[in-house]
């Protein structure tokens, strides 16, 4: 490495990867035809890996709601019941008897469904005190891209009502 005074997360970076022998090469995003892997958040491992020298930094699911563990989960529907203005959607829906417009209920978590151009989206519902847990993971966690405000809180209300 030979640029002197890094800062922050270039810093963190050099020091991270000091310990391997490797060369970094600069190239112009006009000649760069193929995003390179940090870029982009990585998807889940399809294949094994050919090459030993390769290894996985993270690998998450290509439908990345699901970010609560089994324990949490029970925690986070039991919320979504207690939420007063989701608890008697939730229970028409439990009862099978009623529909509830634009609601649905998916692994017993309750959804909001969107139709957008021609497209049937769900967005689950998330009640205020599991919030932060969501904005951490789609801010802070270290697959998340880092893609600014606009485009996180976009992609967090893609997928979260």
């Amino acid at each position: 490495m030979s640029k002197r005074d890094l800062a922050g997360r270039l810093a963190r970076w050099s020091l991270s990867l000091q310990e391997y022998d490797i060369t970094i090469v600069y190239r112009s995003g006009k000649t760069h035809d193929k995003a390179d892997c940090l870029s982009r958040n990585p998807l889940q491992q399809i294949e094994e890996m050919e090459d030993e020298r390769c290894f996985v930094v993270a690998a998450i699911e290509p439908n990345a709601v699901d970010i609560l563990s089994p324990e949490e989960n029970d925690l986070f529907i039991r919320k979504q019941i207690a939420h007063r203005d989701w608890s008697e959607k939730i229970s028409k829906l439990e009862d099978g008897k009623e529909r509830v417009k634009n609601f649905v209920l998916c692994n017993g978590k309750l959804y909001k469904e969107t139709f957008k151009d021609g497209k049937n989206y769900r967005r689950l519902c998330v009640p205020v005190e599991c919030r932060e847990r969501i904005l951490q993971a789609y801010h802070d966690d270290i697959v998340s891209g880092h893609l600014g405000i606009k485009r996180t809180l976009h992609k967090i209300c893609s997928r979260f009502f």
